[in-house]
């Protein structure tokens, strides 16, 4: 390059006019993309597009809360265990193995064990920081308030929002009595959070970026409002308070649904009259559930690697990697990779040294400022419509779960939306079993706070509150659930009958006809646990489901031979592509199995066909 000759700054007319030339007349229009949440997305952003924001540390905190980033609290989930020994024993392999925090929210083992301050004891002796979600042992807080003085950093609360969300309390008023009183027991116990606002339902219950930052902070709202009606401070609420988020598959998204957080977050509190300190939003994220698969898992390393960068790059404070095979109980192998990605985002590239490592990048920040007004616009039509808890009860929230749900889960079964191993390049050697779901159950006491503390002390029994049977249930999904259901039917059939489900598929002309519209079809019924016995068209069994599969040509040539054979044929017939129009007119064919088509719908109307139930 010549040092002395000058370069022409681009300008974005010269860019749109090589955009133009490049698809050949279209305009750059056509490269815009809509979000799941009606967010559209442009092919080039500008720094005009970017808002100034403040510096790190500075309110709104969209750029994190502390000025010099401090290295994210690397969580690992402690949920498969035993007893409290097995418990105390992974605990301690995860502090020797380099991690410095730990997620805990099954303990229903230690509620049944009795055996709680075995717990506390080793979190005294040890520096680990500690994430508890007590949703399925609510009383156990009041052991713990006692203690938390005496304990390092942490989070351990609970949502009882999220119990009534999961049809698991009825009395929320009372609930959130218990939740301010433990609060106010635990206000001089230093840097720790005692109330845990959670979107993860949410999101694994198929609800986007929008939606989980406006129900969750709608919560939030909700509750700083009973603060103030009934007399506790609603600064003191805010301060103690933690958020839990799903980090998803849309990269940027979710990165810039951390900035939104906090921006979101800071003006919630700053209405209440909160200052700078109770402004500041404290973010725990786990990777998410709801796009795991347990068919072919490892592919759920490279998604769960993504999810944990968004979340690095969105600034979370702790973050908890989850195994690649969690949705089939984890391994060592899985815990260890998860461990890895930690030290792969932190020492080899160097994260955790960098201050809002997303910043300065015109789309997330113009990204950050569109969502986070989504969310704000949302959140004040729940408040219009009479808070969250009413449109809960309502069933708004429900609704809106069940249909953007099954928008995705449509994307994924027409395959406009493609999972590795799942309904693309499905694996037929994978097996696994029907799974059932743990769903937490959240008994709350029936007493107050201080006589539950009052009775444990004693060694005395709790009373339960019922569990509220009033509001329709909203449950975590995956979105591969359907299609795993298709591969455990499969292989039950497999183990019944001592062979596999299978189709003939009779091929017509050359290798090179049929071949690409073959290896379509013989991915699509993989994905349905179902196997393909090619044969030539002059060889098929008349008695067994037929699939013919040519090309346009083959089927024109061939014309007379197929009227015959389907004539002669016993049971289901069918086409490889568009049958020719001619056919449609004489012949009565059962399905075409086409790009497009509802790939779910047809594999199980197939198994039907194939006598595979469920």
């Amino acid at each position: 390059m010549n040092k002395g000759q000058s370069t022409q700054e681009a300008t974005e007319q010269a860019w749109l006019e090589a955009v133009s030339k490049a698809l050949k007349g279209k305009s750059a229009e056509s490269l815009k993309t809509i979000t799941n949440e009606k967010i559209i997305l442009k092919p080039l952003y500008l720094k005009k597009d970017s808002v100034q924001v403040s510096e790190p540390g500075e309110a709104p905190y969209i750029r994190g809360t502390k000025k010099i980033r401090e290295m994210w609290k690397t969580s690992q989930s402690i949920d498969h265990y035993e007893s409290i020994d097995h418990l105390v024993s992974a605990l301690d392999s995860a502090d020797e193995k380099g991690l410095n925090s730990f997620y805990l929210s099954s303990l229903q083992t230690i509620l049944e064990q009795g055996n709680f301050q075995k717990l506390i004891a080793h979190l005294k002796s040890s520096n680990l920081h500690y994430i508890i979600d007590f949703e399925e042992a609510p009383e156990l807080m009041a052991s713990f308030a006692a203690e938390m003085k005496s304990l390092g950093e942490g989070t351990a609360g609970c949502d009882p929002y999220e119990a009534v969300m999961q049809g698991n309390l009825e009395d929320l008023d009372h609930a959130l009595c218990w939740m301010m009183d433990y609060t106010e027991a635990a206000a001089g116990s230093g840097n720790q959070k005692t109330i845990l606002f959670k979107g993860d339902l949410l999101h694994n219950s198929g609800a986007n970026a929008v939606q989980e930052l406006a129900y969750t902070f709608a919560k939030a709202i909700d509750f700083l409002n009973w603060c103030r009606e009934n007399g506790k401070s609603a600064e003191l609420a805010a301060g103690k308070s933690a958020f839990s988020f799903s980090s998803g598959s849309q990269f940027f998204m979710e990165t810039a649904k951390l900035r939104a957080a906090r921006l979101l977050w800071s003006s919630i509190v700053s209405a209440f009259g909160g200052d700078l300190e109770a402004q500041k939003l404290y973010t725990h994220v786990k990777t998410s559930s709801f796009n795991k698969s347990r068919l072919d898992v490892h592919v759920n390393l490279l998604r769960t690697s993504t999810e944990a960068f968004s979340a690095v790059l969105g600034n979370a404070d702790a973050i908890t990697i989850l195994p690649f095979d969690e949705v089939n109980g984890g391994s060592i192998l899985s815990e260890r990779a998860a461990r890895n990605i930690h030290y792969l985002l932190s020492e080899e590239s160097l994260l955790g040294k960098v201050n809002d490592p997303s910043g300065g990048s015109w789309y997330i920040e113009s990204l950050t400022q569109e969502l986070a007004k989504a969310a704000w616009d949302k959140i004040l039509e729940i408040e219009e419509n009479g808070g969250f808890l009413k449109v809960l009860q309502e069933g708004d929230i429900q609704a809106e779960l069940s249909a953007g749900y099954d928008a995705l889960a449509e994307s994924l079964n027409i395959q406009k939306k493609r999972m590795i191993g799942v309904n693309y390049y499905a694996n037929p050697e994978d097996r696994i079993e029907a799974a059932e779901k743990h769903i937490p159950i959240s008994l709350w006491p029936k007493e107050s706070f201080s006589e539950s503390r009052s009775k444990l002390d004693e060694g005395k029994k709790i009373r339960y509150e019922t569990i509220n049977k009033k509001t329709a249930q909203i449950k975590p999904v995956r979105l591969a659930e359907s299609f795993e259901n298709l591969r455990v039917n499969a292989l039950e059939y497999t183990q019944q009958k001592g062979v596999a489900p299978s189709v003939q598929i009779a091929v017509l002309g050359s290798l090179k006809e049929y071949k690409p519209r073959l290896d379509f079809l013989a991915g699509l019924l993989d994905s349905g646990g179902i196997e393909a016995c090619i044969t030539p068209f002059s060889g098929a069994d008349l008695n067994k489901p037929v699939f013919l599969c040519g090309s346009d040509q083959s089927y024109i040539e061939y014309k007379n031979e197929i009227f015959s054979f389907i004539r002669n044929a016993k049971s289901e017939i069918y086409t490889v592509g568009k049958q020719p129009a001619e056919w449609e007119e004489r012949l009565s064919i059962q399905r075409e199995v086409v790009m497009g088509m509802n790939r779910l719908a047809f594999l199980e109307e197939l198994q039907n066909v194939l006598g595979v139930h469920n």
